[in-house]
């Protein structure tokens, strides 16, 4: 595995690069697992395109739609096994760069989302997702170690200071990505 990457470089088709960062998922029925690696080939061969360009055949749409709103399919679910490839891949590098990185998700204009937060200025509704890349100095990506969404709540009128640092805030995604990457493997 030493020099692999999560690029689907020395693949002929995505199905293989499929099968071998989501091959391993658990989502309790081999069928949704089966689909994972399905989608995830689709997805890898055109990634440029909507889902409806990707599938488009009725059934694998659907399908797909189906699987992603099942509440046995979770997005740490879906990203365990690739999550395990990444670090196993660390371990043939001496140095491995952790970049880190937010985005805004925003769902203002959709109202029947519940549980969203603050976004932007404010005045939006959404979600904020942090995510944390292996990267190798040659500017390889090996993959993703750890991808969290957080809802931003607003400050309540009348807060303390000891409240306000009590309450999780945007700052608080580097250390808790830090947590959820834990020691990190082997010599790298």
């Amino acid at each position: 595995m030493e020099g692999a990457c999560c690029a689907q470089e020395g693949f002929q088709s995505g199905a293989p690069w499929a099968l071998l960062h989501f091959g391993g998922v658990q989502l309790g029925d081999s069928r949704r697992s089966r689909r994972v690696v399905e989608l995830a080939a689709a997805m890898a061969e055109n990634p440029h395109m909507s889902l409806p360009k990707q599938l488009p055949d009725w059934s694998d749409l659907t399908g797909a739609y189906r699987l992603l709103s099942n509440d046995a399919v979770t997005p740490q679910a879906l990203l365990a096994g690739h999550e395990a490839l990444v670090r196993r891949q660390a371990t043939g590098h001496a140095v491995v760069l952790c970049v880190q990185d937010d985005t805004s998700l925003d769902f203002t204009c959709r109202t029947g989302i519940k549980a969203l937060g603050i976004t932007g200025d404010g005045l939006g509704r959404g979600l904020l997702q942090h995510g944390a890349l292996a990267v190798l100095p040659d500017k390889r990506l090996l993959g993703v170690l750890d991808m969290a969404w957080h809802a931003v709540q607003r400050a309540k009128p009348g807060e303390t200071r000891r409240e306000s640092q009590a309450r999780w805030s945007k700052h608080d995604v580097w250390q808790d990505a830090a947590v959820a990457i834990g020691a990190w493997p082997g010599g790298s």
